[in-house]
This record gives C-alpha cells, structure tokens and sequence, in this order.
C-alpha cells in the first residue's frame, strides 16, 4: 500500500492556516443502516488537500451518512474510512475526533457567557485565542455591540442570539480547536437566504486552506467549492465543478434549476458507460460495472486549438465537441491522423504501452470526460479484467499485488488504539463533546 503518511509542518492559526491538511479517504466503502438498504453504495474518493468539497444530492440520498462515518459515528460494512494512512477502526474515537472540528444545523449553546460558550472548544484557550477565533467567524464586531462584551451571557440554549448569531459562535468554536478538517453538517440551511448569505461567506473565508467537507441540500452556497460530489441512492453518480455539473446537464443541473427557478441546460444526453463498453480497456465489464467506471469521471474542457498529450495514464472521453488526434509525422512535426466527436476516447493506445506521442487537440471548444491516472488505479484494483489489460503497461498504473492507489493523506497523526466496534448514535452528550460543548475525552 502507498504510503499515506505526511506531517503538517506548522500548526495553522484559526484565521489562517499555513499548511492545509488533507481530508480522510473512502475507500470502497458501503455501509447500511439496516439489512434491507444499502445507505452507501462503494464510495471510493479523493480529496485534494486543502480544498473545500461538497456532497450535494437528494434528500435520503446519504450525504449525512457519508460525514457519520469520518466522525465515526459508525463503522462501514466494507472499505476503509483512512486518517494519515490508517484504518480509523484501529485508532481511538477520542483521538479521531479531537482532530476535526464540525458545526452541525442546530448548534448546542450553554446558559454561559459568549467567551464560556466559544472556550469550551478547546479548554485552556487564551483570551487572545478566543478572540481571534470570533474574529475569524466574523463575530467579534457584533460581541463588542453587547453590553459585557465577551461576558454577556447568552441565555438557555443561545436563545438571546439570533439563528445567524449562533451559528457565527459555532463555527468559533470549531475554529478555536485548531481543526485539520472542517465539517459542515447543513450548517446553515435552518437560516433565512440573507443570514445564510453572510454565513457562507464566512465559511468561505475561515475554509481558504483548510480542508473542508460540506453536506447540504442549498446548492447557493457552495457554488464556489472546488468539487462537488452528487449522491443519488448512496451512489456518487457526478462529480466536478459547479460550472461543470450544470454544463453536463445532469441531476446537479436539475437540482439547481429546482431551487433557483432556472432552466435545465440543455446539453445533448450522453452515455458515458456506453462510451466506455466501446473502450477494449472495459470491453469485459457489466453494465453496473461500467456505471461504477463512468461515475469516477470528471468533467473538463479544451479549448478550440489547444492540445492534450496522451500519456499521464488518464483516459479522455469527448462530450461534445470535434476533436483532432495529432501524431509525429516523417519530419517529426505532429500532423492530423483521426478526427474524434462524441463518444470517442483518446489515450487508450498510451494505456496499454504503445504511447505514440500523439496528442488531442480541439477543432472546437471540447467537453471531456476524464479517468486520471490514481481513478484508473482504482478501476484495476477493483476490476480484475482492467488490471489484466494493463498489465503491459509501463508504468505502474495498479502496483504490485493490485493495491489501491485512491487513498488520501492526512496530514495530522491518530493515536494508535485497539480495533474497536463503532461507537453507534451518538448522544446528546456526544454531540456537545464533538462540536466542541465539551472538552475531548482522551483516551
């Protein structure tokens, strides 16, 4: 197995952290509630460090399900759930948890005053530290409006703050604990579209560098993430951009024409595991198992005129578009061989170790789908006849023994602990302690 291990080479501040930590890793995970459903179906993603990414979907979809099994919440029946390199089953619950912060829709607040209610985050913090972390959540200005400031008691449950008040002393709260990921549970999806406008705008702020993973049925705010997975029926069946999602003209775009009262773009429909059964890479796969390839492809564009090298291990599927494939000619200049249109893949010949240096070039905007080189990994270890028809390749696409290469780094430590069962629903108790009402049992 790779090596997932990497050190933060300094602690970030809350209001600016250095070094961004990157996010846990699903590795071919699927998990039930109960026999009769599947609530997650083979989850395998990646994350890129630091980076802010959203699972978006239906209701019931299994979003939430996805963030209870990184807070380990529960334990998935098959796959890994991977911190820094190791399975979370074999570290302590205090230890994982410690390490993330998290604000959930409805936020626990004590009968305390605002600097109490924003300490208990990380008990021991200075008046420095708490301040620095409201004035990251953009609250600072409105604690020095109250009468006692930081002293002003907030009342049963934060009942003398507003919905948005509340939420900004939440996210201080996990800010003060230093968190090397952020969790957002439809963290403002119970607030009206104004508040929930400012709030999003400061989770985009204390999120820059920070790795941070969001649930939420409110596409608005998190048009601006670097990627977004959509989950129908516990499956990822889109990922990419928001301006990607909404070009494929999916369930993405039909979510976002549902709540923003636009219309569907109206891109042609495009059979990506169809396009895939014609690839020889795929040619032994089952319709279900081409569906499983087809939901690991992200969505990209070339340029009129611009030019995409095979090689790199990835594969590209044309969307939309006319595409050109250049290869050397005599004199070693690249001349047009093949023209590509839809459903057409490029970089097969390179896959297989017959790299001929052509290269895609557009004759139009292009639409692409692409497999990169750690997903076709993931492809190889999962299926047999993939990893057999790559076996010639030249460099190592599925390493010895067919190890998965989709894991993810962490770059915070866990305390290794015994192997332990999931820790199951939490409590009410458990749910202060990991939003920080508590302080972090240790183990």
């Amino acid at each position: 197995m790779p090596s997932c291990a990497s050190t933060r080479s300094s602690t970030p501040s809350p209001t600016s952290p250095t070094a961004p930590a990157p996010p846990p890793c699903l590795a071919a995970v699927s998990f039930s509630y109960t026999p009769e459903r599947r609530a997650l179906e083979d989850i395998d993603i990646r994350i890129p460090a630091g980076r802010r990414v959203a699972f978006v979907g239906p209701t019931g979809a299994g979003k939430s399900s996805i963030l209870q099994l990184l807070m380990r919440f529960y334990d998935p029946e098959a796959g890994a759930v991977m911190f820094d390199g190791q399975d979370i089953k074999g570290a302590t619950v205090a230890s994982l948890r410690s390490q993330l912060g998290v604000v959930f829709q409805d936020t626990f607040l004590f009968d305390a005053s605002v600097r109490e209610n924003i300490a208990v985050g990380r008990p021991g913090a200075t008046d420095d530290e708490v301040r620095a972390a409201a004035r990251a959540a953009a609250l600072d200005d409105f604690v020095a409006t109250l009468p006692r400031g930081y002293d002003t008691m907030v009342g049963e449950r934060g009942g003398r703050l507003s919905g948005g008040q509340r939420q900004r002393l939440a996210i201080a709260r996990a800010l003060l604990r230093d968190p090397a990921v952020l969790l957002l549970d439809e963290a403002t999806s119970a607030l009206d579209p104004a508040t929930e406008a400012r709030i999003s705008e400061t989770l985009n702020e204390v999120g820059k560098g920070r790795t941070t993973v969001a649930v939420t049925h409110r596409l608005t705010s998190i048009v601006h993430y670097d990627r977004l997975f959509v989950v129908v029926d516990g499956r990822i069946v889109e990922q990419g951009t928001h301006a990607e999602l909404l070009d494929q003209g999916g369930v993405y775009a039909e979510l976002w024409a549902e709540q923003t009262g636009g219309m569907v773009p109206t891109a042609p429909p495009f059979d990506a595991a169809g396009a895939l059964a014609r690839v020889p890479l795929f040619a032994q796969l089952a319709a279900d198992e081409l569906a499983d390839v087809a939901s690991r492809l992200q969505a990209g564009k070339v340029q009129a005129g611009q030019g995409l090298p095979e090689g790199g291990g990835r594969l590209v599927l044309v969307r939309r578009g006319r595409a050109r494939v250049l290869t050397p000619g005599l004199g070693g200049q690249l001349v047009a061989s093949a023209e590509l249109g839809p459903g057409d893949a490029f970089g097969v010949a390179a896959l297989l170790g017959q790299e001929t240096g052509a290269v895609l070039e557009g004759a139009e905007d292009l639409a692409v789908l692409v497999l990169d080189d750690e997903d076709m990994a993931g492809v190889a270890a999962r299926f047999p006849s993939v990893a057999a028809a790559l076996a010639g390749r030249p460099s190592a696409v599925v390493p010895a023994g067919g190890q998965r290469l989709s894991r993810m780094t962490m770059a915070f430590s866990i305390e290794p602990g015994p192997s332990a069962p999931a820790v199951g629903v939490p409590d009410e108790n458990e749910v202060r302690r990991l939003s920080g009402a508590f302080p972090a049992m240790r183990p």
